[in-house]
C-alpha cells in the first residue's frame, strides 16, 4: 500500500493486481456477421401472408385453452389444499411440543 502515492511510469503499474493473479478468461469464439448468416439460412415462404383461422380452429383453441385453465385452477386449489393440512398439522404439532415442554418445566420445578 505503500505505493499508492508513487508515480506511475508504466502500463502495468495502472492494475492493482498483479500479472500471477489475473484469471486467463478464454476469448469469444469469432462469429459471422449477422447479415452473412442470413444470406445462408433459406428464405421463409410466404411469410407475409395473413390467414384468418376458420371458426373450428378457433374453437379448439379456445376449448384447449379452456381446459388448460380449468386444470391450472384445479391444480392450484389441490395445492392450496394440500398447504392448508400441512399447515394445521405443523401447528398441531407445535402446540403438543409446547404444552409437553411447558409439562416438562412444571415437573422440573414441583420436583
Amino acid at each position: 500500500m505503500e505505493d499508492l502515492h508513487r508515480e506511475i511510469t508504466e502500463d502495468y503499474e495502472l492494475s492493482d493486481r498483479r500479472d500471477d493473479d489475473r484469471i486467463d478468461e478464454p476469448e469469444p469464439p469469432a462469429r459471422d456477421d449477422v447479415r452473412e448468416e442470413s444470406t445462408r439460412e433459406p428464405h421463409q415462404l410466404e411469410e407475409d401472408a395473413v390467414r384468418v383461422p376458420s371458426a373450428e380452429e378457433v374453437t379448439s383453441s379456445l376449448d384447449r385453452a379452456h381446459r388448460a385453465l380449468v386444470e391450472i385452477n384445479t391444480r392450484d386449489a389441490y395445492d392450496a389444499g394440500r398447504e392448508a393440512e400441512e399447515r394445521a398439522a405443523d401447528l398441531n404439532r407445535w402446540s403438543a411440543d409446547d404444552m409437553a415442554a411447558e409439562e416438562e418445566l412444571t415437573l422440573v420445578d414441583e420436583g
